[in-house]
């Protein structure tokens, strides 16, 4: 071998480096059950927080003797499983980002429309010479004097109800 660090000494660089506590704890019991005299493979299946596939490559690599190709091969499985995963996310977690999107705009704009509707009918209203001088509200031609569509000269409205 290039460059062989003993099994223990690695299980402690690689709990060191592990952010989840959880699994970091597991880790170090791995790595005490090893320094103990246990198999990798059995230490790593009692942990619980490993895959089936992981825990086989490792069973495989020690009785190969070729524990380090294993671990090298179990580590190229994970990226390209983790990859793929990610990948999947973003492909369903895109569609639904652009459907809030949308929704978003269609409710602003539906909006927008309403307040040009609402435009629209004042400006109808004071024209017809539904506008009470001396109250300065616009009153609908159809309404009593009292009823008055809520606005006063010079403010703005979004909403506009008939009488």
């Amino acid at each position: 071998c290039l460059i062989c660090v003993p099994l223990a000494d690695a299980l402690s660089a690689a709990a060191g480096t592990v952010p989840n506590r959880f699994i970091r704890a597991r880790v170090a019991q791995i790595r005490q059950d090893v320094s103990d005299g246990a198999v990798l493979s059995k230490s790593v299946e009692a942990s619980g927080v490993f895959p089936p596939m992981l825990i086989a490559m490792i069973a495989s690599g020690e009785a190969g003797g070729r524990l380090g190709d294993s671990l090298e091969r179990a580590a190229k499985d994970q990226a390209a499983s983790l990859k793929a995963t990610v990948t999947t996310i973003v492909a369903l977690v895109e569609p639904a980002v652009l459907l809030v999107m949308g929704g978003i705009v269609m409710l602003s704009e539906g909006h927008l429309q309403i307040d040009q509707a609402a435009t629209r009918q004042l400006r109808k209203y004071v024209r017809s010479g539904g506008l009470d001088r001396d109250a300065q509200t616009a009153v609908a031609p159809d309404c009593h004097l009292g009823q008055t569509l809520g606005l006063r000269s010079g403010q703005r409205s979004k909403r506009i109800s008939p009488c």
